[in-house]
């Protein structure tokens, strides 16, 4: 696989050539640790398809701040990195320029205090970059792509050649050969896995939890506590809320059809009329109205929803990996089984219904990508007692 990586110009060099003369100087191990942390976030913030909206807005802020700067604009830089805050807070944006850059703005502005918080992040998140990367089988792990960018500006340096290399335990890392102001040609070794758009199976991947920065652990805390408080509901009226969720969500969608953005929010909001949405694990509606609160631009709305998408596709993960029925996975709406599915690449051929005990289970026939075909469980016990206590269910 061939990577082409562009080096951003040197309008942001005396910042990032300040912080690598400095990196001797360690920053805290609790910097690090949480400029660590914030790498993951961003991560899990914008998986899947949102990747490469991420890389692209950070390229296209980090170009129109460079371009502030040179003509000594420090307001226009902060506005160049105003879309980035749907991503996350700028002060602990994950990426070595927009810190550099950031602090430049804050030091022609005259405050040298936020300019210092900028710089010791940013030689924090470098420290954290160049940890290996001497041999194949300790490379520099990138987790998006514009990383590259932060880390060749940082070291003044270009790709003369980029080749693959297949390490001792058959992970492929890439090898670039680097040319650095005032140093001898040199090899680097990057990992480049993470930096490729999860895969959208990964969704439902379980994480461990005590690697996951607090906003993350409280997130899947809190999906833990909405669904059992979800399904201790005996007086919710559940087939009504379903019914209303695949309505709203139709009605949504016609609505972005035609542009009309606030009338497809106001469109999926209806279903609070029977329930709190942020009380709703249902994550085809809370995955829309994140998006459209993101094209409305509600930000701090959108993070929340966000973190309330990743908390509830954890608490499933927790539940089991649907291999068996002592490990279906529990579901609140069934069409959560179908989000699975498609998740995992799988294609549904047919499903039916099985009581075991107490216990009542979808069992789902699957075609998995190599046409092989299989089965996967689902645990409906609660759904299937909210289900049949609504008013006039049979």
């Amino acid at each position: 696989m061939l990577v082409t990586f562009t080096h951003t110009g040197a309008v942001a060099n005396p910042d990032t050539q300040r912080i690598d003369n400095q990196a001797q100087n360690a920053p805290s191990d609790p910097l690090v640790a949480d400029a660590a942390k914030a790498r993951v976030a961003l991560k899990r913030y914008s998986a899947g398809s949102q990747s490469d909206e991420l890389n692209d807005a950070v390229k296209l802020a980090i170009s129109k701040a460079e371009l502030a700067t040179a003509r000594l604009d420090s307001a226009g830089t902060l506005e160049a990195f105003q879309p980035l805050t749907r991503y996350a807070a700028l002060d602990s944006f994950p990426s070595i320029r927009v810190q550099g850059l950031l602090a430049a703005a804050r030091r022609a502005a005259g405050d040298d205090v936020a300019a210092a918080n900028h710089e010791r992040l940013a030689r924090a998140l470098l420290f954290g970059l160049i940890r290996g990367g001497s041999t194949s089988d300790t490379p520099i792990s990138i987790a998006h792509r514009f990383e590259m960018g932060d880390l060749l500006a940082a070291l003044n340096a270009r790709v003369i050649s980029n080749r693959v290399v297949t390490t001792s335990t058959n992970r492929q890392i890439h090898a670039l050969a680097l040319e650095v102001r005032g140093q001898p040609q040199r090899t680097l070794y990057f990992d480049l896995t993470d930096a490729i758009p999860v895969r959208l199976g990964d969704r439902f991947k379980r994480l461990d939890i005590e690697r996951l920065p607090s906003d993350m652990q409280m997130a899947i805390e809190d999906a833990r506590t909405l669904l059992q408080r979800f399904f201790a509901d005996s007086t919710l009226p559940y087939q009504q809320l379903a019914h209303a969720i695949k309505e709203s969500i139709k009605a949504a969608d016609r609505h972005l059809e035609q542009g009309r953005r606030a009338e497809a929010k106001l469109a999926l909001e209806k279903v609070g009329e029977i329930r709190p949405i942020a009380d709703i694990p249902h994550l085809g509606l809370q995955t829309r109205l994140s998006y459209l609160q993101g094209l409305l631009g509600d930000l701090a709305a959108q993070k929340a929803s966000r973190l309330r998408i990743f908390g509830l596709q954890q608490a499933v993960a927790e539940s089991g990996d649907g291999m068996s029925l002592e490990t279906a996975v529990e579901v609140p709406f069934v069409d959560l089984e179908y989000d699975w599915l498609a998740d995992h690449g799988l294609t549904r051929k047919q499903q039916h219904l099985k009581h075991v005990g107490e216990k009542s289970y979808d069992v789902l026939e699957v075609t998995e990508g190599d046409g092989t075909t299989g089965q996967r469980f689902f645990n409906i016990t609660r759904l299937f007692a909210m289900y049949r206590l609504t008013p006039g269910a049979r």
